[in-house]
């Protein structure tokens, strides 16, 4: 499971960075149409979450949840079963979100497994079914490699949109340092596009991050990765729901910071917005008043040096 990076900003966009590059190494091209405009409308429906009203005291917490939402809400993939010649069920190590391995298995994962269920190395079982082309894999108390996954997973591949389906239903992974679990997530991957939309929370080392009807999108355009977010999250840093919204996308060029992008965190009557700058400078306005500027995101807040103040 990925491991969340508590203490560098900057890695959220490295990652992103690192993602781009294995897309286009995968035969994708460099431009799409998803997330390519300059603005994007958000689409929120965590209209009845409580929420917390945002202020000089916690705003350094709300910006460090910002990000950290962005950095561990990615859906966790399991070993993926696919189906062999001879009509068994065959495990292809997807190895969580390295979608280097992803990708060049599509074929194989668009295929319909059948057979017998699997039973897993340290316990519990894999069984699949067919809907249509998809191919749908219940977990049951599967233990491999010391991590427990239980749910459904359904994995489908478009020829029309070169895109492979994840979709996620009352879903979980549990080892040793980490939990993730959701009721609901659908992921999206292509060559130079990856979006999801999702539902759950995220356990790492005791620290947790719920997120509801959270959106992600990631998207290569003219040589550029463009991130959009929106959605509500919450973690014990700042104490209840806040809302993210991106009213421009986030554009990284060469660079590990963003150069162009602005995002707001909502809370209870209360805004703080996030205006990236193309010079990697960041300003920081809360209810519209510039309270912080940041020369580039290395310097912005970490969760290990502002939660608990």
């Amino acid at each position: 499971m990925n491991q969340p990076q508590w203490n560098k900003k900057a890695t959220t966009f490295l990652v992103a960075l690192s993602t781009a590059t294995i897309m286009v190494g995968c035969g994708g091209g460099s431009k799409t149409t998803t997330g390519g405009g300059s603005n994007t409308t958000a689409v929120n429906d965590s209209t009845s979450l409580p929420q917390i009203k945002i202020d000089a005291s916690n705003q350094k917490q709300a910006l460090a949840t910002l990000f950290d939402s962005v950095d561990i809400t990615t859906p966790q993939l399991p070993l993926s079963a696919s189906a062999s010649s001879d009509g068994s069920i065959q495990l292809a190590n997807s190895t969580q979100t390295q979608l280097a391995k992803v990708l060049p298995n599509y074929k194989s994962l668009s295929r319909t497994p059948s057979g017998e269920p699997y039973t897993c190395n340290e316990g519990g079982s894999i069984s699949a079914s067919a809907d249509g082309s998809a191919s749908i894999i219940s977990y049951d108390n599967c233990n491999e490699a010391n991590t427990t996954t239980n749910g459904q997973l359904k994995v489908s591949y478009s020829e029309t949109t070169k895109e492979i389906i994840y979709t996620m239903t009352d879903y979980s992974m549990v080892n040793k340092n980490s939990e993730y679990t959701t009721s609901s997530t659908t992921y999206t991957v292509s060559a130079d596009n990856i979006k999801y939309s999702s539902t759950g929370k995220v356990t790492i080392d005791g620290e947790t991050i719920e997120f509801d009807h959270y959106n992600y999108t990631l998207s290569l355009v003219d040589s550029k990765v463009n991130i959009s977010v929106d959605g509500a999250v919450k973690t014990a840093c700042i104490g209840n729901w806040i809302k993210v919204k991106t009213n421009q996308v986030m554009q990284l060029g060469d660079n590990t910071c963003p150069t162009a992008g602005e995002i707001e965190v909502q809370g209870d009557n209360s805004k703080l917005k996030v205006e990236f700058k193309s010079d990697k400078s960041i300003s920081i306005y809360l209810n519209d008043a510039l309270t912080q500027q940041y020369e580039d995101c290395n310097q912005m807040p970490e969760s290990s040096g502002v939660c608990g103040e």
